[in-house]
């Protein structure tokens, strides 16, 4: 009897910690592996982004903005100091172009791998197979273009974006504008932290384990 119970309790702790993993590991969509060369907005307005496929169902939690204030210029001198502007990110729905998680992303926002990231008040969930725009106004900052070196994390179909218009919390459905895609891999710009919705299947097992469990010292205490 103690053997089964021993056994629950490691079924139980397994799937628990497996389980509390997934859901606590947000992690970038778009990740730089080498230096990559950033451009400066000369257009002067507009938004820019990328129209990406979930390739599983996510939910975000945070949204960055590009700042490539650690990078080094062409004569390999540091960088520019941070973030000149806030920047308004978005995630629209590509089919009703309606704004799915906004956020504004402060200048001096917590800095991590080349992004700026603030935190969505409650995570948005986003479904596999479904295309989406993310686009933030750029204004005076720079931004980074056909990388040749990136990892992606749970989207694929990445083109660029570009938006004729303003974003901002109050532009859903994007109106007044129109969406061009410019066939290179992205404008970073902005970028987005998820983590895959938990699987039904895993908490299907944590409660077996634990009905598994009561049942082996109900057992125990009976035959007492």
């Amino acid at each position: 009897m103690k053997m089964r119970t021993l056994l629950g309790m490691l079924l139980v702790f397994s799937v628990f910690f497996s389980f509390a993993a997934s859901v606590d590991a947000d992690t970038s969509a778009v990740s730089f592996d080498q230096q990559t060369t950033t451009y400066s907005n000369t257009i002067g307005g507009g938004s820019f982004g990328f129209v990406f496929t979930p390739t599983e169902d996510l939910l975000v939690t945070q949204l960055g903005f590009f700042d490539d204030w650690m990078l080094s210029n062409e004569n390999g001198d540091p960088g520019k100091e941070g973030l000149v502007n806030d920047h308004f990110v978005g995630i629209y729905d590509a089919a009703s172009l309606n704004l799915l998680a906004g956020t504004t992303v402060a200048a001096d926002a917590t800095w991590s791998d080349y992004f700026r990231y603030s935190t969505l008040a409650e995570p948005v969930s986003l479904s596999a197979g479904s295309p989406y725009y993310i686009l933030a106004d750029i204004g005076v900052d720079n931004y980074a273009d056909a990388l040749s070196g990136y990892v992606l994390s749970g989207i694929d179909g990445l083109e660029a974006a570009f938006y004729d218009g303003s974003v901002s919390g109050t532009s859903s459905p994007l109106d007044g504008g129109s969406i061009f895609i410019d066939g290179g891999d992205g404008y970073f710009g902005p970028n987005f932290r998820s983590t895959p919705v938990p699987i039904p299947g895993g908490l299907w097992l944590l409660g077996s384990g634990v009905v598994f469990l009561i049942a082996c010292r109900q057992r125990s205490f009976l035959s007492r």
